[in-house]
């Protein structure tokens, strides 16, 4: 029988580019593995062998989790590469679906899990990157295992690697940087994931159907198709209760927003999918890593040997055997007494006890009282040595954690802190040692500790909260590098039906809590950013040069979408999206229709500055009585303002325009040369981000220069009311 170090080749179950994949029998154990192998002739491939160490670096990272394929091994025989993990007999989610799509429940269900998996992967700060229909395995009773991390990475970690991407689940910034702007990498595998499930509800042929640009024609042409599609936002897929009315709007909404091709309104992380999956499950969901890891800690299974002559042997065979090959291991057999082995009745198939004659029992009195005695003779001298015997490690003394903690030392499951989150470790091996401590709902704990053998060692283990609820109380108004008024959470109607066409159609929109400015960024704000980090300030050539310099209460203008979005990293911020900014606009916390413009429907122009007649902006603020109903100025005029938001259609906008889904940002509001009609709350304006299109050459002293054009432009900055930077700024208010 074929072989691969000592496990016997059943069969070969699967073959890709970089070798096949083997079901085989541990000939020990008598289980089956599945063992992925990397070509005989790429095995001396440099890139090859760093990807090869780069995943078994991962894979010894991965936690233990339900949802996750256990690996169990690395090797190298006969100058190939493989890894060995669990085998799942089952089949792939690919071949599931084949045919037809999952029904809602199971397919919830399903996502479930698989989002489950994708926490835990992420809550070590990877990235699988290749998720995919063929790389999730189903067992016969349903579970979802992710498996496969070939080309999986540690987030934010720099590489000039080739990026590697399966075209189908590309997320939009793994083909175009540019589209990533403030994105995380764990997005690329919601975005996979949103495919992933898009696919699974519909089934294969429905959702070939569904996509008809990317699957006419050539099948070889379809992964560039699929490219294409990914970086096309005025493209987004029908959602999926349009195609198939028993799939419940509820979760074609998740999935559409998986699935979001602008990262901004795209989820952040696994877990918030999973909250927004609770209703639509019908059983209990998937178990966090932490509580997976404590679960596999306390379900341990530990072998007692036949009883025998009276005695159980507590190390079995296979561990005794592990001794005498790792005798630096070693311990110390133990022996207890048993009751008397009973005789077991095979005709009945009961237990009988037999009691033992007289003489049998007058015999047995005086070795009984002998066995005592050198019993207790024996405990004495066990005690003796254990109070007198020198401590082997060090004692970690655990506090200030959340009670039922998972903790790990340098990855060993030490198990759980109790209801006040303590726990006492005794005899922890002296030297250096990681200490983690882990609970669904909060931030890993990290802590190195260096102690010696006998000392005590005591960590405070205060976990970062992470979860559903806000941690602080939100204050209407608050001071973080400006003024900025809280936008709290709720519905609001987007767009309008009554007036241009890339508005339309009117929809609603739900965003969470976000803090705006008040007012627009002010030229001493930017010339301090600029003071700061070496940027070129505005030149304003064609409208004032002294401008900038002089106005220094006036909002900045002649700044780029780059510039603006590099002023909002430099003050913690960001830019507001356009649902963002329109809320803060249109909308008001006791809002029962739609705002034409901030202050109401009626056009006042004394309300804001526009159709200035000396064309120039004035302080930020100088209309009070133009103030949104959230107390939000200059949204009308003064200066337009760019938003975190490339140019689209939005959904169900049937108008066709050849600058939706291009690089083109759009821009909001009115300016001071703007009409009051072109001030509307609804307006969308749309430039190229570097306004390389609006540049004109100038003649100065016989040389020619290329100069921007005067922009009106300038803008304001957002924060979500969950930022970790804001909420640390308000816990020390």
């Amino acid at each position: 029988m074929a072989r691969i170090d000592k496990y016997e080749i059943i069969e070969e179950i699967g073959r890709g580019g970089m070798g096949a994949v083997y079901k085989a029998l541990h000939p020990q154990f008598k289980k089956y593995v599945a063992i992925k192998e990397v070509r005989a002739d790429l095995a001396n491939n440099r890139e090859i062998l760093r990807r090869f160490e780069q995943e078994i670096e991962l894979l010894a990272q991965l936690p233990t989790h339900p949802n996750i394929v256990t690996v169990r091994d690395a090797l190298l025989w006969e100058n190939r590469l493989y890894i060995v993990m669990d085998y799942i007999e089952g089949e792939t989610l690919s071949e599931v679906t084949e045919a037809d799509g999952l029904e809602a429940e199971r397919g919830a269900a399903l996502l479930d899990q698989i989002l489950s998996g994708l926490e835990a992967i992420h809550s070590r700060g990877i990235v699988h990157r290749d998720l995919k229909a063929s790389n999730i395995l189903i067992d016969h009773a349903g579970k979802a295992y992710i498996t496969d991390f070939g080309i999986a990475e540690y987030t934010n970690r720099q590489s000039n690697a080739v990026v590697m991407a399966t075209p189908r689940y590309a997320a939009p910034e793994l083909i175009d940087k540019q589209m990533r702007r403030s994105g995380s990498d764990q997005q690329i595998d919601i975005y996979a994931a949103g495919i992933l499930a898009y696919e699974m509800l519909l089934g294969e042929p429905a959702m070939r159907r569904a996509l008809p640009d990317i699957f006419a024609g050539e099948e070889s042409g379809s992964a560039d198709r699929w490219l294409r599609w990914h970086i096309s936002l005025a493209k987004p897929a029908t959602r999926l209760h349009e195609l198939n009315p028993a799939i419940p709007k509820r979760l074609a909404k998740i999935v559409a927003r998986m699935m979001e091709k602008d990262v901004t309104l795209r989820y952040k992380e696994a877990w918030e999918i999973r909250r927004d999956l609770q209703p639509l499950l019908a059983s209990k969901p998937s178990v966090s890593a932490a509580q997976a890891e404590a679960q596999n800690y306390f379900e341990e299974t530990v072998a007692l040997d036949r009883t025998q002559g009276g005695k159980t042997n507590l190390v079995g065979p296979d561990t005794a055997a592990f001794y005498q090959t790792h005798p630096e291991d070693a311990a110390p057999l133990a022996t207890v007494a048993t009751e008397p082995t009973p005789v077991i009745n095979t005709a009945a198939g009961l237990a009988v006890e037999t009691a033992p004659t007289d003489e049998e029992a007058a015999g047995l009195k005086p070795a009984l009282l002998w066995m005592m005695v050198a019993g207790v003779a024996f405990v004495a001298v066990l005690f003796l040595v254990w109070w007198l015997w020198p401590a082997k490690g060090f004692t970690l003394i655990l506090r200030g954690a959340p009670a039922n903690s998972a903790v790990f030392i340098d990855s060993a499951s030490y198990g759980v802190t109790d209801a006040n989150g303590s726990l006492t470790i005794n005899d922890i091996e002296a030297g250096k040692r990681q200490i983690r401590v882990v609970n669904e709902g909060y931030r890993d704990f990290l802590a190195l500790v260096e102690a010696q053998k006998g000392s005590e060692q005591v960590v405070i283990a205060n976990l970062e909260k992470i979860g559903l609820e806000t941690p602080v109380t939100l204050p209407p108004e608050v001071d973080f590098s400006g003024t900025m008024l809280l936008i709290p959470a709720g519905d609001f109607m987007m767009g309008d039906d009554k007036n241009l066409p890339n508005e339309k159609p009117a929809h609603t929109v739900n965003l969470p809590n976000y803090y705006l400015d008040k007012f627009e960024v002010t030229n001493t704000q930017y010339k301090e950013f600029c003071d700061k980090t070496g940027r070129a300030t505005p030149t304003n050539t064609s409208f004032n040069k002294a401008y900038f310099a002089n106005q220094p209460n006036a909002p900045v203008i002649g700044v780029s979408f780059e510039d603006a979005m590099a002023y909002a990293a430099w003050a913690n911020k960001r830019l507001p999206t356009e649902e963002e900014w329109e809320k803060a606009a249109s909308w008001g916390p006791q809002a029962v229709k739609k705002r034409q413009w901030p202050w109401g429907d009626k056009p006042e122009t004394d309300r804001a500055n526009v159709a200035n007649p000396e064309k120039k902006p004035v302080e930020v603020g100088r209309f009070p009585k133009g103030a949104s109903a959230y107390g939000v100025m200059d949204m009308a005029g003064n200066a337009s303002e760019w938003v975190d938001g490339f140019y689209q259609a939005y959904t169900g906008n049937q108008n066709t325009d050849p600058d939706f889904g291009t690089t083109y940002r759009v821009i909001r509001g009115g300016d001071f040369i703007s009409s009051l009609q072109d001030s509307r709350t609804t307006r969308r304006q749309y430039f190229l981000p570097t306004y390389k299109e609006h540049v004109e050459r100038l003649e100065e002293n016989g040389v020619t220069k290329e100069v921007e054009k005067n922009s009106t432009a300038g803008f304001r900055c957002a924060i979500s009311a969950n930022d970790p930077r804001l909420q640390a700024f308000l816990r020390k208010r």
